[in-house]
């Protein structure tokens, strides 16, 4: 089964690092997805990825927002859907997560669902995901073409080393609980100061990673890649 890698380019990389992407040459086992800012997505043209985006919004016309119509012009195939930074910097609400994952389905558009938590304890770790996911996920009836990543609020954006034990465990909790709701085996990446030296040893646990800050600069990006494939 192939590792997803998804290239969240945030709001940092430039136009010439995004151009060098289309260098990227076919990868075994490796399905990656790269979402770069809606500006750059003209730029973007290889067959050896697939394209995503990091929101998307479909309530109606509105000044400074990017429809769904307008992403399948693109080819846009996945879009991000409650980061932490949406959800903490511009107050997204569960219901407006579930009202985009269902938009994005119905039109053609799979979903990365985001999850997270603060630095706590297990057990509140798990009520606070399991949360999360009941109300994102409320009224969406199959997880086909959902992807969760799970991203520790702690790490993302910094250089907290990752808590490879606990992100394991919480990696079965997550699968158990969608298991259970879905019966049907559920795709889960992690996310969350994902670097070269410790991606490899995330993704033999998860399905995959989401990176973040090792996009930014195409030749940390491939370093990594080299490294999941080698």
């Amino acid at each position: 089964m192939s590792k997803i890698v998804v290239a969240n380019m945030k709001n940092a990389v430039t136009k010439n690092e995004v151009i060098k992407y289309n260098n990227i040459s076919k990868l075994d086992k490796i399905d990656l997805i790269v979402c770069p800012s809606y500006i750059h997505l003209g730029l973007l043209d290889n067959d050896n990825f697939q394209l995503g985006v990091q929101n998307v919004y479909n309530e109606g016309i509105c000044t400074g927002e990017v429809s769904i119509n307008q992403l399948k012009e693109y080819n846009v195939q996945y879009s991000i859907v409650g980061h932490m930074e949406r959800r903490v910097l511009f107050n997204e609400t569960d219901s407006e997560i579930n009202s985009k994952i269902s938009d994005c389905l119905e039109n053609g558009i799979k979903v990365v669902l985001c999850i997270g938590n603060k630095n706590d304890s297990l057990e509140s770790i798990y009520n606070s995901l399991e949360n999360e996911l009941s109300k994102a996920l409320n009224n969406i009836s199959s997880l086909d073409n959902i992807i969760i990543s799970y991203e520790p609020y702690y790490n993302v954006g910094l250089d907290n080393e990752v808590n490879i034990q606990e992100v394991k465990l919480i990696k079965e909790f997550i699968y158990n609980l969608l298991f259970k709701k879905y019966n049907k085996i559920p795709t889960i990446i992690y996310g969350g100061n994902v670097n070269s030296s410790n991606a490899k040893e995330i993704i033999d646990i998860y399905d995959g990673i989401m990176v973040g800050r090792s996009t930014f600069k195409y030749d940390d990006f491939a370093l990594l890649i080299d490294k999941l494939t080698n």
